[in-house]
C-alpha cells in the first residue's frame, strides 16, 4: 500500500512537471506571433463560403488554429479590407458622382452666363464708337443711363469671377476629400456649397437680364436723335469736362453766396419773413380767382350741355315720325340680338341694344361699311325678327350700290345723331 502511495505522489508530480514546461512552450510561441492585424495566410479570406461544415453545423476555422495548424505558413502582410468596407466605399463613391454632375451642370450655366456678360461688354464697348454711340452722345439723360449701365456691368462682372473662384474651390474640395477619405459620406459643407452656388447662379441671370434691358432701353431712346460726327466716347468726355467747369464754378458761387449770406442774414431773413406773409396773400387770391373760374366754366359747362340737349330733343321730336319710319323695327321688343352674323338670343326680351348694333359693324368709321352692316340686319336678318322695315328684300351683304346706299343712308343718319336719346328713351337698349 505505502509503494502505491508513493508510487501516485511521483506520478502527480511528473505531471504537474509536464503542465509546466507545456504552459512555458505555449507562452514562448505567443510571444514570437505576430499582431492578428498584421497576418494573413495563404488560404482566402476568412468568410462563411471557407468554413468547414459538420453535418448541417457551420463552422469557422480561428486564426489561431490556421496558425497552429500551418505556422510555417504565416506571412506578415497588409490585411484586405473588409467586404462591407468595400460595398461603402460605392456608395460614397455615387455620392461624390452626384455631387461632381451638379457642379458640372453649374459649371455648363456659368459658361452661358458669362458669355452673355461677355456680349453685354462688347455691346457697350461697340456703343463708344459707332452710330448708336453717337446718338446716345446726343442725350445728357442716355449717357448718364449709359455710364450707370457700365458700372453696374462692371460689378456684375466681379461677382461672375468669385463665382468661377468658388466653382473651383468647390471641384478641389470634392476631388480632395473623396481621396483622403472614400469611405466617408461627402461633408455637408461641400453640400451647402454647391447649393449656394444654385442660389447665386440665379441671382447673376436676374442681373443680366436686368443689364440687357437697360442697354436695350438705351438704344430704343437712341433712335430719337440723329447720327452724329461726335463718339460716344469724346460725348461722355465733353460732358466730364461740362460738370468739373460746372463744379468749380458752382464751388466758387457758392463761397460768394456764403460771404453775402453772412454779411445780410438779418436783412435775408426779413425779407424771407416779408415773402412768405405775401405769397400766403398772394395763394389766396389766386385760389379764389380759381374758384370763381371753375364755378363760371362749370356753369358755362352746364348751360351748353343743357342748351344743346334742348336743341337735341327738339331736332328728336322733329324727326321723330323719320326715326320711327327708318328705325321703327330696333324699337320692338324681341329675345333676339344682333351678333356678327348670327341672330343671339337673349332671355330677357328687349329692343336692340345699341351695343350689340355697333359690335354687329355699325360702329365701324367707314360709312359704306357701317351702311352695309345696317342694311344686312335689317334686311337680310329682319331686325331680329323684328320686321324687315323700308329696306330691300334678301340683302346679302354685297357692296352697296346707289339705290341701297339711298335707302338705308337715311337710317344711318338718324342712328348716329339720336342714338345717345334713344337709349335714354328706352327706345333702345344699351
Amino acid at each position: 500500500m505505502n509503494r502505491i502511495l508513493a508510487f501516485l505522489r511521483n506520478k502527480n508530480a511528473a505531471l504537474y512537471a509536464c503542465m509546466a514546461v507545456f504552459l512555458l512552450v505555449i507562452a514562448v510561441i505567443a510571444m514570437q506571433i505576430p499582431d492578428a492585424s498584421t497576418i494573413t495566410t495563404d488560404d482566402p479570406p476568412l468568410t462563411e463560403n471557407s468554413a468547414t461544415q459538420f453535418g448541417n453545423t457551420l463552422v469557422r476555422n480561428s486564426v489561431r488554429d490556421s496558425q497552429a495548424s500551418r505556422p510555417e505558413r504565416l506571412q506578415e502582410v497588409t490585411s484586405p479590407p473588409l467586404p462591407m468596407r468595400l460595398e461603402r466605399s460605392k456608395v460614397v463613391e455615387a455620392k461624390y458622382q452626384n455631387l461632381s454632375e451638379a457642379l458640372g451642370v453649374i459649371g455648363v450655366s456659368f459658361k452661358d452666363y458669362r458669355g452673355s456678360y461677355e456680349s453685354i461688354q462688347s455691346s457697350l464697348q461697340a456703343l463708344m464708337s459707332d452710330e448708336v454711340g453717337s446718338r446716345v452722345g446726343q442725350s445728357t439723360k442716355l449717357i448718364d443711363s449709359f455710364e450707370s449701365l457700365t458700372k453696374s456691368v462692371a460689378t456684375l462682372g466681379d461677382s461672375i469671377q468669385e463665382l468661377e473662384r468658388e466653382l473651383q474651390i468647390c471641384r478641389l474640395g470634392i476631388e480632395e476629400n473623396l481621396e483622403r477619405n472614400p469611405h466617408v459620406d461627402p461633408p455637408t459643407e461641400i453640400v451647402n456649397s454647391i447649393a449656394s452656388l444654385r442660389n447665386t447662379l440665379r441671382t447673376i441671370d436676374d442681373q443680366l437680364e436686368a443689364r440687357r434691358l437697360g442697354l436695350a432701353f438705351i438704344v430704343s431712346e437712341s433712335k430719337a436723335f440723329s447720327v452724329s460726327e461726335k463718339k460716344l466716347s469724346e460725348a461722355i468726355e465733353s460732358q466730364k469736362s461740362e460738370q468739373e467747369i460746372a463744379f468749380l464754378k458752382a464751388q466758387s458761387e457758392q463761397e460768394l453766396i456764403e460771404d453775402a449770406r453772412r454779411n445780410a442774414e438779418a436783412r435775408e431773413l426779413e425779407g424771407e419773413r416779408k415773402e412768405a406773409a405775401f405769397a400766403v396773400e398772394q395763394q389766396k387770391v389766386v385760389e379764389e380767382i380759381a374758384r370763381l373760374k371753375a364755378d363760371r366754366d362749370a356753369a358755362d359747362i352746364l348751360a351748353k350741355a343743357k342748351q344743346e340737349r334742348s336743341i337735341l330733343e327738339a331736332e328728336f321730336e322733329r324727326d321723330l315720325p323719320k326715326i320711327k319710319h327708318y328705325l321703327g323695327p330696333l324699337f320692338v321688343k324681341s329675345t333676339k340680338q344682333p351678333g356678327g352674323g348670327v341672330n343671339v338670343e337673349t332671355k330677357e326680351s328687349m329692343p336692340v341694344s345699341m351695343r350689340a348694333l355697333r359690335s354687329h359693324g355699325f360702329s365701324d368709321s367707314d360709312v359704306q361699311a357701317a351702311c352695309r352692316s345696317l342694311l344686312l340686319f335689317f334686311s337680310y336678318f329682319k331686325a331680329g325678327d323684328r320686321g324687315q322695315g323700308p329696306y330691300p328684300s334678301y340683302y346679302a351683304g354685297a357692296y352697296l350700290n346707289d339705290k341701297e346706299m339711298a335707302a338705308i343712308r337715311p337710317a344711318y343718319d338718324l342712328l348716329s345723331k339720336y342714338a345717345e336719346l334713344l337709349v335714354a328713351k328706352e327706345l333702345l337698349a344699351p
